[in-house]
């Protein structure tokens, strides 16, 4: 049996590698399968990992989260620059009593809709349709992480450690 100091180091790395399973560290550190199981129930040693991997993910969307208003912040920015020279262009031919081309006409049309655009304007109808597309994917999110939490952790008492294998391996469901 392993002394409390290596339990600790096989409960750590459990629960700091979402890609490693109970069977892998049985064999890693030489420990009875079962043994190591039933530790694991007793400890709670998946909700653990799974505390950890839900602070890692709100760690994961906390910098995702910057790095897009940074970019956000660099387009309004970019935007604005644009809607600057836009205007500076009408109000010089304002001022010099110089009429505007149809063409011309078009083209600031044309960046000024690209500005709304960049800057998430949008209208009552774009934005319901946005709010429906958002919520059809947090429904599915919602069924995903459903399904996923189907998880079962079975632990063979009075069995031998080959014969816990076996009956692990069979069991299917």
């Amino acid at each position: 049996m392993p002394e409390r100091s290596e339990w600790q180091k096989i409960k750590t790395e459990y629960i700091s590698n979402a890609n490693i399973s109970t069977r892998q560290l049985a064999a890693k550190y030489g420990v009875s399968y079962s043994a190591l199981c039933q530790r694991c129930a007793r400890e709670k040693w998946v909700e653990a990992r799974k505390r950890k991997q839900s602070i890692l993910d709100a760690k994961v969307i906390e910098r995702a989260a910057e790095r897009e208003a940074d970019r956000a912040a660099a387009t309004y920015d970019a935007a604005d620059m644009a809607l600057e020279t836009v205007t500076a262009l009408l109000q010089k031919d304002v001022d010099t009593g110089d009429t505007i081309s149809v063409a011309d006409l078009k083209t600031i049309t044309g960046a000024l809709k690209d500005i709304k655009y960049v800057l998430g304007i949008r209208s009552d109808t774009e934005k319901a349709i946005q709010e429906e597309r958002l919520e059809a994917l947090r429904r599915e999110k919602k069924r995903e992480e459903q399904e996923d939490d189907k998880t079962v952790t079975l632990v063979f008492k009075g069995m031998t450690d080959e014969e816990a294998q076996i009956a692990g391996e069979s069991w299917t469901g």
